[in-house]
């Protein structure tokens, strides 16, 4: 009678469940006129544990299991082998419930009077339904369990939902507030990911490290906010110039870092040059230099020095580091690629064979 209402039951507190959710509409009646045994008769053939009396539809008494054994008792003790009629042995001091009543209600009936059964009425007193001890039992029982149940998928929800907060807090610490670009923390760790590839699978990749032209005075003269709307400018005219597997990040005041992995010094010249190009048409004014519009300058430098792959990313800045300052002494709006010198070269190739154990032996 239960199964079909309990996918719904989790969803009420308990105070406020009505008995009309949980009564059961089967009830077994009888006029309180009818003889006992086939009212006997009945409640045997349908399982039910009692009958309900009634007259033009409202209950008048009540005769249960109890009251059957309580009847066979003093039968068997006098023993009568009369007729006996449903009222004369049916309980006439009749305990009933509205169908809009809370299950607390019930309980509460239930412990006052002792009693397993509860004929339903509805607002006229017509017989409805019945709540039986079981009944309610079994939907306390259920309702406990379902709201075990809610309470785990809310925890499982909620804990969900923090992870992915969670996240969108570390996607939203690694990126740049102003730019929209990942920032040091986040191009720290995807430079540590692309050399450790590299050194593994002995690939290459690039880096250029470009730096608005002048922008110090460009701020003093055009004021902060311009020159935040300019940078933002040029970050953006890069970020739509670049490709899909390029990433750029903020390295720090007026000064970007694009990562291009799979890129070989070739390939990252004409990326960069372009860049520089495409940052001069945007025509941002800035009449305090020999171009008259705001510039970038670029060094660029790849994993390689000398052939051998560079023992750590650090490696890798540093010289696209010193390439910027060359493109810078040259007159700026320039790209400058950073040859490794011969000390740097041994340098390099001493520190990545103590890193991989194969430091020659003498």
């Amino acid at each position: 009678m239960l199964n079909g209402i309990f996918v719904f039951l989790w969803q009420i507190p308990m105070e406020q469940l009505l008995i009309s959710n949980i009564m059961s509409a089967e009830v077994l009646t009888a006029p309180a006129d009818s003889l006992l045994k086939d009212a006997l008769t009945k409640m045997s053939e349908t399982s039910m544990s009692c009958v309900v009396a009634v007259k033009d539809g409202h209950p008048i008494g009540i005769f249960s299991e109890s009251d059957a054994v309580r009847l066979l008792t003093h039968s068997l003790s006098d023993g009568s082998t009369r007729n006996v009629y449903l009222g004369e042995v049916m309980t006439k001091k009749l305990v009933t419930i509205e169908e809009n009543s809370l299950i607390n209600d019930a309980f509460n009936l239930k412990r006052q009077y002792k009693i397993r059964h509860i004929p339903v009425v509805n607002s006229e007193g017509l017989l409805v339904g019945i709540i039986t001890q079981t009944d309610l039992l079994m939907a306390h029982s259920q309702i406990v369990e379902n709201q075990r149940c809610f309470m785990a998928k809310a925890v499982a929800d909620q804990t969900k939902e923090l992870q992915e907060m969670n996240a969108q807090l570390q996607l939203s610490s690694a990126r740049d507030a102003m730019l929209d670009i990942g920032n040091r923390i986040a191009m720290e760790r995807d430079l540590s990911q692309t050399h450790a590839t590299a050194l593994r699978y002995d690939r290459p990749y690039s880096v250029a490290l470009i730096d608005v032209d002048f922008f110090k005075s460009y701020s003093e003269r055009y004021g902060h906010t311009e020159a935040g709307n300019a940078l933002q400018r040029i970050t953006i005219n890069i970020s739509k110039a670049i490709r899909q597997p390029d990433q750029l990040y903020r390295f720090g005041g007026n000064r970007l870092l694009l990562l291009m992995p799979e890129t070989e010094i070739e390939g990252a010249q004409i990326i960069t040059s372009r860049i520089v190009e495409d940052v001069e048409d945007l025509d941002i004014p800035h009449e305090d230099t020999d171009f008259n519009v705001l510039t970038v300058s670029a060094g660029i430098a790849d994993n390689f020095s000398g052939g051998i792959c560079s023992a750590e990313w650090r490696d890798v800045v540093e010289r696209a580091e010193k390439g910027l300052n060359v493109a810078i002494r040259n007159g700026r709006n320039q790209i400058a690629v950073h040859e490794a010198s011969f000390a740097e070269e041994v340098s390099a190739n001493l520190k990545r064979s103590e890193d991989f154990g194969d430091y020659p032996q003498h």
